[in-house]
């Protein structure tokens, strides 16, 4: 019979692993950073129009030569938010925000910027000896699909309520509120902030509100227009009878100082000579 060992077989140990050492992927801890921002963004912040979610703050610099900044430090801009718990996004060309919502374009030699899709206008001064070119924005550009109207030297301002009586339109900024009134003249009137400055909002129709800060449209100013039409045509009117009664008057003045001058001038006074009787021869 062939002999049974008595000797216990050792148990297999796994082969060590050779570890390479420092990890140098740059790349794939780059990949893995950024997935995680993502993943972060995806709960805080949805970038618009191709933008890519950072860490940190944006910045609103090209903002500064526009009046973007008040006295008391609050900003002008109501898209000027600069994060969501400390995330932003990162926007291509023409757009700006914390979400790259809104689109701008900058005008002439960057002289002034229109929001929101509003198109620059360009005009010239001819008030001074040299005549220089003046930017504004054209709101009217604005794509009204979405039914939000902009107003402001920049198309900044978004519509806070559109007062609407059923024959005209108008719309209030800045959290303003619509307010009844019997007169179709007056449709409704808005307040401005008082950390804003009012003259950035210049009232194309005057009424009744909490503070006069209604922007009109250029679409609800037919109202508007039609009574500027009338004060221009009244103008011209009482400007036409003025200018003929300073004529008749003028010609009755000179007509008395002809009439006097010729009565002054000597004129030959004739004589009648006596006739003499024939004598008798």
């Amino acid at each position: 019979m062939p002999s049974v060992s008595n000797a216990k077989t050792a148990p297999l140990k796994p082969a060590p692993v050779e570890w390479p050492g420092e990890i140098h992927d740059t790349a794939h801890a780059t990949a893995a950073s950024a997935t995680l921002a993502d993943s972060l963004c995806l709960g805080l912040l949805h970038c618009e129009n191709q933008g890519v979610c950072e860490e940190g703050t944006t910045s609103y610099d090209f903002l500064a030569g526009f009046r973007g900044v008040a006295e008391s430090g609050v900003s002008l801009w109501p898209f000027a938010v600069e994060h969501v718990q400390n995330h932003h996004c990162q926007c291509p060309d023409r757009y700006t925000g914390v979400r790259c919502e809104v689109e701008f374009v900058t005008c002439g030699d960057r002289e002034h910027t229109c929001f929101h899709g509003a198109r620059c206008l360009e005009t010239m001064d001819d008030l001074n000896e040299q005549a220089e070119t003046v930017y504004s924005c054209n709101c009217e550009t604005i794509d009204t699909a979405s039914l939000t109207h902009y107003a402001g030297n920049f198309c900044e301002h978004p519509a806070s309520s559109v007062c609407d009586n059923g024959v005209h339109r108008s719309f209030c900024v800045n959290d303003g509120v619509c307010l009844d009134s019997m007169d179709e003249h007056r449709l409704g009137l808005g307040h401005i902030a008082s950390t804003q400055v009012e003259n950035q909002l210049k009232p194309r129709l005057f009424g009744k509100g909490t503070r006069q800060s209604i922007i009109n449209h250029p679409e609800f100013s037919t109202l508007s227009l039609s009574g500027f039409s009338v004060l221009v045509v009244m103008s011209i009117v009482f400007g036409l009878l003025l200018y003929w009664g300073q004529r008749r008057r003028k010609s009755r003045v000179q007509v008395e100082e002809l009439i006097a001058s010729v009565t002054a001038v000597d004129m030959p006074i004739p004589v009648r000579l006596p006739i003499k009787s024939a004598e008798v021869v």
